[in-house]
């Protein structure tokens, strides 16, 4: 009978992907067949990995039956790369009987191994192949090849051969990709930055420059082109599929582009790679091939007095690179300006609560809404303890934009006030720093939001005596709370609780800050509406004998 294994890598980026990959190839050691799970877009970039036997896709519907469609495949094993409440669900449901996923997430009780991903301890160097590989090794398997592979078509190596002749003249060529999957969503890309660096790697090399994307990026390409009026700087965007791309790749001089899914293909293939990393939070390090050499990384450019900073890391790599579990990532940390308003700011304080703040962070991160609809901002008030190690530790794996500001130990309302400052939500969603939200927790604000534009929204919060024991996310009324403002989950629009003048800082005393906001917005007429889908675990020790709780 043959054993089957399936690797489910539904999330993040099309390089994600291909990198989570590796664990199919591990997998092999023990498993007759290994199939993968993915996200349609992905598909065909993962039909042309042959570790992989047969790409599935999840399409995101109905998960009975999607589950049942793979408990009929018989698989043994699952190991799920990018977890969510929906990836961890899907293995159990469809009654597979080993089932690998990452730890110190809400829904990890679904795994039967629980693997803690190392970026979460602090390592910010290992290739994050390795680091994916130790989901393999839950199950006793390894590979001493930690490098993707991506294998082109003959039919891609057609596709790529004509463009070479009609396009390229049948010269040497640089490939240069300057747009992500983010890019034409944008008001405002830097193209003029993408075109100097065209013609500049033009004229270095003495090579053609083709500048590559996809259908969605000619307009983006075009502009560049405009921009430079370089013969030698030419465009292939939208003329080939992934495949077709990949081939192409292999027979380019090198290839310079944004971290996206074209990076990894690139690599992939072999061809020399040089990544653009514009997001502080990155680790160029990570994305060099574990057993071989290591990346050269340039230092951030520093900025010219007077003109505004810009951070921009390049990495020389033949290994793809995945940024820590995240996906995307906030806007404020993109290459060009600030986008749209985001759409919800969850704002909390901490002081001195190491302990639970990384797990509370954890779950602000793990949201089901898309990472540049909402942003993170935590006040850290003066503490003590290890709170500074976590939050460099959650900068690191931060799947939305992450703001922190610290100040001296000053009481609630003052950090409050603080976040509301640093705050660019549409609506501000205040929770303290002893909640686990739900991972849909910011959707079903933002859902009541919709509905109930002007209003306060008080969500649902379960009293729990500690995160490792966690019941069923069912609310009831023993958990209910008549505050009408209760800092522990609310949600309002931030240029109301602007325009009361946040929180007074006057109560040094802790609770009262937030009973006075209620009574000052009552009174301004704001009404408040109870939307218990918008779901916390509220920290609730049980009060030691003899004790009496302070404030």
């Amino acid at each position: 009978m043959t054993a089957r294994a399936l690797l489910y890598c539904a999330g993040g980026g099309l390089g994600d992907s291909l990198v989570a990959s590796v664990v199919a190839r591990a997998l092999h050691q023990k498993f007759d067949r290994v199939d993968a799970l993915t996200l349609p877009g992905h598909r065909s970039t993962l039909e042309r990995v042959p570790d992989v036997d047969e790409v599935l896709v999840d399409d995101g519907g109905d998960e009975t039956r999607l589950a049942e469609d793979l408990q009929e495949r018989g698989y043994v094993a699952s190991v799920v790369t990018w977890a969510t409440s929906r990836t961890a669900r899907v293995p159990q449901l469809a009654k597979i009987p080993l089932r690998v996923g990452q730890a110190r997430r809400l829904y990890s009780f679904r795994f039967t191994n629980r693997v803690t991903v190392r970026s979460e301890l602090g390592d910010v160097t290992t290739p994050w192949a390795e680091i994916l590989l130790d989901y393999a090794r839950a199950l006793g398997c390894d590979t001493d090849d930690s490098a993707p592979r991506f294998v082109s078509t003959a039919a891609d190596g057609e596709e790529a051969q004509r463009v070479v002749r009609d396009v390229l003249d049948g010269r040497e060529f640089m490939l240069l990709h300057p747009a992500n999957a983010i890019a034409t969503g944008r008001g405002f890309w830097p193209v003029q930055g993408w075109a100097a660096l065209a013609s500049a790697l033009a004229e270095r090399f003495g090579t053609l420059v083709a500048l590559s994307g996809t259908k969605a990026d000619e307009g983006i390409v075009h502009e560049i082109l405009a921009l430079t009026k370089d013969p030698a700087v030419r465009s292939v965007a939208g003329l080939t599929g992934i495949g077709g791309f990949g081939a192409l790749a292999q027979r380019a001089k090198a290839f310079v582009g944004i971290t996206t899914g074209p990076m990894h293909v690139a690599a992939a293939v072999g061809a020399p790679t040089v990544g653009i990393f514009p997001f502080q939070t990155d680790y160029p390090e990570r994305w060099g091939r574990a057993a071989r050499a290591r990346p050269s990384c340039a230092r951030p450019i520093r900025a010219v007095p007077g003109r505004r900073k810009r951070r921009v890391r390049l990495c020389l790599h033949r290994e793809p690179r995945r940024r820590g579990h995240r996906r995307s990532r906030g806007g404020a940390h993109r290459l060009g300006t600030r986008a749209a308003m985001t759409r919800a700011t969850i704002q909390l304080c901490t002081f001195n609560r190491a302990r639970l703040l990384e797990r509370v962070l954890d779950a602000c991160f793990e949201q089901t809404v898309d990472s540049g609809a909402y942003e993170v901002v935590l006040v850290n008030d003066g503490s003590t303890d290890g709170t500074a190690e976590v939050i460099e530790r959650a900068r690191e794996r931060a799947t939305c934009s992450f703001a922190v500001v610290e100040q001296a130990n000053s009481g609630l309302a003052k950090g409050r006030n603080a976040g509301i400052a640093r705050a660019s939500g549409e609506r501000i969603i205040f929770i303290d720093d002893d909640v686990l939200p739900l991972p849909n927790f910011v959707e079903e604000h933002l859902r009541a939001h919709d509905r109930h534009p002007k209003a306060i929204v008080r969500g649902g919060a379960i009293d729990v005596q500690n995160f490792d024991d966690l019941p069923p996310a069912i609310w009831s009324l023993a958990n209910y709370s008549g505050n009408f403002f209760w800092t522990t989950n609310v949600s309002l629009p931030l240029v109301t609780m602007r325009a009361i003048g946040g929180f007074d800082e006057s109560f040094a005393e802790y609770g009262w800050e937030d009973i006075d906001v209620g009574l000052r917005l009552r009174a301004g007429g704001v009404k408040a509406v109870f939307h218990p889908a918008a779901l916390v675990y509220h920290y609730k020790p049980r009060p030691r004998s003899g004790t009496s709780r302070r404030w």
